[in-house]
């Protein structure tokens, strides 16, 4: 469907000669054909003496407080190939380039986790999420309290 928009809006610019905006449609275009190309897996950093989640606290008047529990996580293709992401800092509200992220979770997600990586210094469960090829969107894999997957809660990129 926004391929179809981009196209109408393509024709009306094409008929008024704006070669400039034609070529930001094509630009936007070319950008959702490489996204649909894409092919990886999110996993989480388990591995033993690497950190593979955190939990952030924020201080307000109020007090010291819990404003979110995260897994710390990377991309990587079918070829093992660790891929730089565009991810939106929650916390700036700023984007940045990065090949590790952390992905915000409920308490549960990462106390289970938590629990897992103390019982032996390695996290077994590290499927996060993958990006198939055809799709736009990225399906999110780990699963909550109700063993149904949760819904992807932000993310930041320094911690």
């Amino acid at each position: 469907s926004q391929v179809k928009s981009w196209s109408s809006e393509a024709k009306l610019l094409a008929d008024n000669l704006d070669t400039k905006n034609l070529e930001q449609i094509r630009e936007r275009i070319a950008a959702m054909e490489k996204s649909i190309n894409e092919e990886f897996t999110i996993t989480v950093v388990g591995g033993e003496n690497q950190q593979s989640a955190t939990r952030r606290d924020f201080e307000d008047e109020n007090g010291k407080r819990v404003s979110g529990y995260y897994l710390i996580v990377q991309a990587r293709n079918q070829k093992g190939k660790l891929l730089k992401r565009r991810i939106k800092n929650i916390e700036t509200d700023k984007f940045h380039v990065v090949d590790t992220w952390a992905e915000k979770v409920p308490e549960d997600v990462y106390e289970r986790l938590k629990k897992d990586k103390t019982d032996d210094g390695i996290l077994n469960e590290t499927t996060f999420g993958q990006k198939v090829r055809g799709e736009l969107n990225i399906q999110i894999l780990m699963p909550g309290s109700d063993d149904k997957p949760i819904q992807r809660g932000g993310q930041i990129t320094k911690w």
